[in-house]
């Protein structure tokens, strides 16, 4: 493995495939109950048992506290038994809360537990049992195969809500949609069966390399197995890498989730059609599983740290766009603008996205100067307004967001900074409505679309 990583041997996965199977099958199941999945199940639901919508949708984030709760209890419990035991275990109890609990709420009650239960034992099983046992299997490939393994949410968006709406015309929700369930029983038993804590039970050396590679280079790991941390939990509350490590992840999936859920509905309410909502959400779905391998790739090549910063980037880039696109328009082209440089940006790959940046940068020199005097431009003229109404945070982020926003769109249209910059003047500062609800969406995160 000192050799460099190609795309052809990143998919050199060996009997590992049997983990990254069920990796990605899981959270496609997962994410039935818990995501994508609700886009289609829960108006069902709530139509056929009288619940109230908004009311079940709301239950996530109480799923969301008590599965930071279950965490802790998960691991302990992973710990004792192994990640093999455990995942198995977990996705039996998934199946049947889907089927008892989920598809039959009659009540809110019930249906907050069956949400608390799926999130805590979808997501015990992929973070606290898969990942481990994908880095015991792959200590080399842990980026890339992290990518691949992740396929599995991005294979739910663009398949689940097509696939249940379909299933809802043969049947009643109760019977049809029960076929997840029945799958995430299965794949408990395909997860026992053909996977072991350890690569080496399994009949493979670590990353699928050979006995000779495996004597040369990783014989100094198994010196490691018997190592017993000495973290503790109060320990861990103490160190700010670790709540970095959660916080932004943390946020990021908060963003995630509430475009995911409520992707179709969102797009109805708009005047879409059900049939172009749940294509866009395939489509996005099919982009992201290119994405999905790219940053893993990226991640192996590079490391995490740089990965994640050009992940999170190109997502804060995509929030910054469609919370633009939602402001009342002047011009009739100007939301149609952001939203298709935010399609652009959402389909690059990371390095693709890198270049991009490399080739404008290069073909203009002074871009830094410029972006520096659009901040210094937009801080004397807005921020020392905020000693009318304190809001200081938030005309400080519209500086930062206007200039990210703008160095983006220059990325598509390079020459044109001046007319781009106009536009952006005209849309947003020529509007008091405008500027006041960008300043205060900006201000608050909870606003953002």
């Amino acid at each position: 493995m000192k050799e460099k990583l190609t795309i052809r041997e990143s998919f050199n996965l060996g009997r590992g495939w049997h983990l990254m199977i069920f990796a990605i099958l899981a959270m496609l199941v997962t994410n039935a109950g818990v995501n994508d999945g609700l886009n289609i199940a829960l108006p069902a639901i709530t139509e056929g048992s009288g619940l109230d919508y908004e009311l079940c949708l709301s239950m996530g984030t109480v799923a969301g506290f008590v599965g930071v709760a279950m965490m802790l209890v998960i691991a302990k419990f992973r710990d004792r038994f192994g990640g093999r035991k455990l995942s198995a275990a977990l996705f039996i109890i998934f199946g049947l809360t889907f089927y008892f609990l989920f598809l039959r709420a009659t009540n809110i009650v019930m249906y907050a537990l069956a949400q608390c239960i799926m999130v805590s034992c979808g997501q015990g099983c992929f973070y606290l049992c898969t990942g481990p046992m994908q880095s015991d299997w792959f200590p080399k490939k842990r980026g890339v195969v992290n990518g691949i393994s992740t396929i599995g949410a991005n294979i739910g968006t663009a398949v689940l809500a097509p696939l249940m709406t379909f299933l809802l015309t043969v049947a009643d929700y109760r019977t049809s949609l029960a076929a997840f369930a029945a799958a995430a029983i299965l794949l408990a038993v395909y997860e026992y069966v053909t996977l072991r804590d350890n690569p080496i039970e399994a009949g493979m050396y670590p990353d699928n390399v050979s006995k000779e590679v495996y004597e040369a280079e990783y014989k100094n790991l198994s010196e490691h197995d018997g190592y017993v941390s000495d973290w503790t939990i109060p320990k861990m509350l103490r160190c700010k890498e670790v709540w970095l490590a959660s916080v932004v992840p943390g946020f990021i999936t908060l963003g995630l989730l509430g475009i995911i859920t409520q992707f179709v509905p969102r797009n109805t309410s708009l005047g879409l059609s059900d049939g172009v909502a749940i294509s866009a959400m395939t489509v996005a779905g099919l982009v992201g599983i290119v994405g999905s391998y790219a940053i893993g790739f990226i991640d192996t090549k590079l490391g995490t740290k740089k990965a994640c910063m050009i992940y999170c980037g190109i997502f804060a880039v995509g929030i910054l766009f469609n919370l633009l696109a939602e402001l009342d328009p002047l011009r009739p082209d100007w939301p149609k603008l952001l939203k298709a440089r935010a399609a652009q940006l959402s389909a690059l790959s990371p390095a693709d996205y890198l270049r991009l940046r490399a080739d404008y940068e290069r073909a203009n020199p002074r871009w830094e100067r410029q972006l520096t005097n659009l901040a210094c431009y937009l801080v004397f003229r807005h921020w020392h307004k905020a000693v009318n109404d304190d809001d200081i945070y938030g005309r400080a982020a519209l500086v930062c967001a206007a200039c990210t926003v703008l160095y983006h769109l220059s990325l598509f249209q390079p020459g044109e900074e001046a007319l781009l910059w106009s536009r952006f003047s005209r849309e947003v500062e020529h509007d008091e409505n405008n500027l006041a609800d960008l300043i205060w969406a900006l201000s608050d995160p909870d606003a953002l679309p």
